[in-house]
């Protein structure tokens, strides 16, 4: 809410979902610390990354920014596609002793 406040206060409220996304990608670096888990890092840097494409391609009016929030929209969404196979993988490996113990 302040990041949209903001934006739309200094008149570049296209640039929401670039800092939307930026603000998501943030949020994997400290859980990447926590849980001392490296794909969260590379998960941050990569949302991150499209986060500050995003900006790039929109202040330097290289595209237009509904196209632009295309691209930052499918880099976090493949972000968040590899973030939940992988939590599914490493669950089932968690599981999976327990699963052959009672069968």
């Amino acid at each position: 809410m302040i990041a949209k406040n903001i934006l739309m206060n200094i008149n570049h409220d296209e640039l929401f979902i670039s800092f939307f996304v930026l603000i998501v990608g943030l949020h994997f670096f400290p859980l990447g610390k926590i849980f001392k888990r490296t794909f969260d890092l590379y998960m941050g840097t990569w949302t991150c990354l499209f986060a500050i494409i995003g900006v790039y391609l929109i202040t330097q009016k290289i595209t237009a920014p509904s196209f632009a929030n295309v691209i930052v929209s499918l880099g976090c969404a493949l972000a968040t596609i590899s973030y939940g196979i992988r939590m599914i993988l490493e669950g089932r490996k968690m599981l999976l002793p327990e699963v052959k113990q009672y069968h």
